[in-house]
């Protein structure tokens, strides 16, 4: 998630962007936030904090372990270069299909998240449904 795309933003993402080896299937799309995803809400909001006025989303086809490497690299090359303008939300859609709890939680606004909790923990304190974008019943502050 971004907080703006400011000259300089947008001359970080096409160089990085752009630079990828020919032999590598990478993709990279900006997503404009607005509207809907930016109104205050009384329920949990799956747009998290809604500081993020656009949504960056990379991925890349595999078919050798070397591609799988190359796509690994690049990500990590699109990631760290646009590091001073991401936010530090998550969009839940975006996120690897096993992510670390703290990706999770930052889909989420701190109060939100705490009410996800209690409610994991009063209707599945044994956390059965765990094969997703994992909600524990507890949770360390």
């Amino acid at each position: 998630m971004l907080s703006d795309l400011s000259d300089e933003a947008i001359d970080v993402f096409v160089k990085t962007a752009g630079a990828v080896p020919k032999s590598l299937l990478f993709f990279v799309e900006l997503r404009r936030l607005g509207g809907a995803l930016q109104r205050d809400s009384e329920q949990v909001h799956f747009m998290g904090n809604r500081n993020a006025r656009f949504s960056m989303n990379a991925i890349g086809a595999t078919a050798t372990p070397e591609m799988a490497a190359g796509v690994s690299a690049q990500l990590a090359l699109l990631t760290d270069a646009t590091r001073p303008f991401q936010t530090g939300e998550t969009f839940l859609n975006f996120i690897e299909v096993s992510p670390a709890i703290d990706r999770v939680r930052s889909a989420y606004t701190a109060e939100d998240w705490e009410r996800l909790v209690a409610l994991k923990a009063r209707y599945d304190p044994t956390n059965i449904f765990r094969f997703n974008r994992n909600i524990p019943p507890q949770f360390p502050a």
